[in-house]
């Protein structure tokens, strides 16, 4: 039992004098326990209701139809998610979807409701309409980066070599904390640094590190960027989405010589397969530091493989799990193998993992010696632990020259790393182009053919013909006049 005095305000509103207790009956704010309890209940009525919960995410139940099938299974008609008391809930206008709403909106006493427009865990979600007439998701937190307040130290004392006093390291902490929730939620351009910087500091800080926070912050709030989630018009059906994870690693750019991995992943139709300049969505990234530390780059390469290829798993797993192509969970088998059945929902969606490193791709594409050519064990063993697993879920392991390589943003501070990713940020548009004569970066930069420069001239030539079609149908004509809005500006803003 748990007893409080409560605030002020509390016991004037219920009428309890200065003497009084009162006993906690239900989940408030402050408890720890609050956050799983109203899970429980939450879980619990939504299962009454038809859902079932998401395996690959505990705070998603979907509901699926009792009349309609999509092939093998129960067709999607809605799902709801959470953050402990903030909900999404999204469904498809069907009747039988609106009488699940309606139960659900009877359920519970519910606060506001929200459309199209509004702020969920610190970040604005807008659902706008493009140039296509079709609707896409916008996410930023543009109102958090302006906000974002200078390092706390005197600006003369910054500008000086002095050593880094414990306030100082403090006010870098303080700052970093900032900055990682913009780099965790939206901003994965600065994922590197933040992470990077924090064990400078740790490790070696001086009052440089703590001039790159502060240019940090300075660049975040300079040029914030949107996470968009668009409509794939070549994909026709939920199955068509291609997964794509770019995986890269930095070796022993760490203290004590570890190492640090780095991927992306993205969505993206399944036109982006053939290597093709195209939209994507990107909807993961993550930094960190190897378990192991690598004697070589090869063994940094196929750990931080490993990795990049567990996240396109999952979320090809997830991204099936959600259309429902599980089944109804009353329908399962109760003892099952749960790899195996997950394994069976991935392999509906094709997964394609990228990797810029021409040793780690034939470690596990070609070789089949003892140690696979490489020179550690471990590592010998992780890549035939990666083979066997894009084997089970059909997924393939493509490689791209490092420019293509977004994954490598994630890995480095270094300017020049993250030019690729700040131009998909800018435009959402990249490409996972494939060389079978394994040409480098370095060469293709030479040549003037960097991946930059790829996608800045499909994008032209995309804006060329857009225009011509524009033109072609504004022409007048004797029957009357054709016209039509094709061209996005925003699209070629970075151009």
């Amino acid at each position: 039992e748990i007893w409080t005095y409560g605030v002020k305000e509390l016991r004037e509103a219920l009428g309890i004098g200065e003497e009084g207790i009162m006993r906690i009956l239900r989940n408030i704010y402050g408890s720890t326990t609050a956050p799983r309890g109203l899970w429980l209940d939450l879980h619990k009525t939504l299962t009454k209701l038809g859902a079932q919960p998401v395996l690959g995410e505990r705070c998603l139940w979907i509901f699926l139809s009792k009349r309609d099938m999509d092939g093998d299974h129960p067709r999607l008609l809605g799902a709801m998610g959470g953050h402990v008391d903030d909900f999404h809930r999204v469904g498809d206008g069907s009747a039988e979807w609106l009488e699940i709403r309606d139960a659900i909106n009877r359920a519970y006493k519910w606060g506001m409701t929200k459309v199209k427009n509004y702020r969920h865990a610190g970040t604005d979600v807008s659902t706008v309409t493009d140039q296509r007439g079709l609707m896409k998701i916008v996410v930023n937190q543009d109102y958090y980066a302006d906000g974002l307040p200078d390092i706390d130290i005197p600006p003369d004392r910054l500008r000086s070599d002095v050593p880094l006093e414990r306030k100082d390291v403090d006010a870098c902490r303080t700052s970093l904390g900032a900055l990682q929730w913009l780099a965790i939620q939206s901003q994965p351009h600065l994922c590197a640094r933040c992470n990077l910087l924090l064990t400078d500091l740790v490790t070696n800080g001086t009052m440089m590190v703590a001039r790159e926070v502060q240019e940090l912050i300075a660049e975040a709030r300079r040029e914030p960027f949107s996470l968009v989630f668009e409509k794939f018009t070549d994909a026709k059906h939920w199955s068509d989405i291609i997964v794509i994870t770019m995986g890269d690693q930095a070796h022993a750019n760490r203290p004590k010589g570890d190492s640090t991995g780095g991927l992306v992943t993205m969505l993206a139709g399944p036109n982006s397969a053939s290597g093709v300049v195209c939209p994507m969505s990107l909807i993961a990234w993550r930094t960190w530091k190897l378990k192991r530390q690598a004697i070589g780059s090869n063994d940094a390469e196929v750990q931080a493989m490993l990795e990049a290829e567990d996240q396109n798993f999952r979320t090809s797993q997830l991204w099936a799990e959600m259309h429902g192509a599980g089944g109804r969970d009353s329908e399962r088998a109760l003892r099952r193998d749960w790899v195996e059945t997950q394994e069976r929902m991935a392999i509906r969606v094709k997964g394609i993992l990228c990797t810029d490193s021409k040793g780690g791709y034939d470690a596990v594409e070609l070789n089949e010696s003892p140690l696979l050519v490489l020179s550690n064990m471990r590592a010998a063993l992780q890549a035939f632990q990666l083979r066997d697993n894009l084997r089970r879920t059909a997924a393939e392991l493509r490689w791209v020259a490092s420019d293509f390589d977004l994954g490598d943003a994630l890995t480095k501070k270094r300017s020049d790393c993250r030019t690729g990713l700040l131009k998909f940020l800018r435009t959402q548009r990249w490409c996972i182009r494939y060389d079978p004569q394994f040409t480098s970066a370095k060469k293709n930069k030479r040549a003037g053919r960097s991946a930059v420069d790829h996608v800045d001239e499909a994008l032209s030539q995309m804006h060329e013909q857009l225009n011509s079609f524009y033109g072609w149908c504004n022409m007048s004509y004797s029957d009357g006049e054709c016209e039509c809005r094709l061209i996005d500006p925003q699209l070629f803003r970075a151009v």
